[in-house]
């Protein structure tokens, strides 16, 4: 499976996604609590890392890593302002507690922040 999304609406999507997969292998519960930080409805698209490892294992999702600078500025204030501003599924990927990327499951999103080459910038600017 090669796929891009670009939607907002959690709920819709983890149903969709899982039905794609094997049956008996998630219920849409257990995917909604398992793969979303913030599993309610109006809570932001970041992935834990058992959502990061289904969307691109198990599902074959295309993804865009972006590499966090080391001297980059990245805070949970950034992740809150990802949390609120993108529309699209992300993961943020941590080695040994700091923050090394973002994987993104959107190409535009993607190509945008690679553009700015900062999160920051790129969150600033992105609506």
């Amino acid at each position: 499976m090669n796929k891009s999304i670009q939607v907002r609406d959690k709920i819709e999507l983890t149903k969709q996604l899982v039905a794609q997969l094997p049956p008996d292998s998630w219920t849409v519960d257990q995917a909604r609590i398992t793969w979303w930080y913030n599993f309610r409805d109006g809570g932001g698209m970041r992935l834990t890392k058992q959502g990061y490892d289904a969307f691109t294992s198990e599902l074959g999702i295309e993804h865009y890593e972006f590499t966090i600078p080391p001297t980059a500025k990245f805070t949970y204030g950034t992740i809150l302002a990802l949390d609120k501003r993108m529309q699209s599924p992300y993961y943020i990927g941590r080695d040994k507690g700091k923050f090394v990327k973002i994987v993104f499951f959107s190409s535009k999103e993607a190509v945008l922040v690679n553009l700015y080459g900062d999160i920051a910038k790129f969150l600033d600017n992105y609506n």
